[in-house]
C-alpha cells in the first residue's frame, strides 16, 4: 500500500519562522514600541497604534531584508 500526498509544494506557500523567534524578542528587549511611542503620539482615529505597525516592519525587513 502507498500513499502517495501531492499538497502544497510551492516554496513561496511555507516559511521559516525561526528568525522571527530571535527577533521579536530583540525588539521587545530594546523597547522600539516605546521610543516609536515617545517620538510618534498616538492617533485616536487609527486602528493600531503605529509602535507596532512599525516594530512589525523592522522584523519583516530583519527577518527577509531583500
Amino acid at each position: 500500500m502507498a500513499i502517495t500526498w501531492y499538497g502544497s509544494q510551492a516554496e513561496s506557500e511555507a516559511c521559516n519562522y525561526g528568525a522571527l523567534a530571535v527577533i521579536y524578542p530583540l525588539l521587545q528587549r530594546m523597547n522600539v514600541t516605546k521610543i516609536i511611542d515617545q517620538h510618534a503620539p498616538a492617533d485616536p482615529r487609527a486602528d493600531f497604534p503605529y509602535s507596532q505597525v512599525l516594530s512589525l516592519l523592522i522584523a519583516a525587513r530583519l527577518y527577509r531584508p531583500t
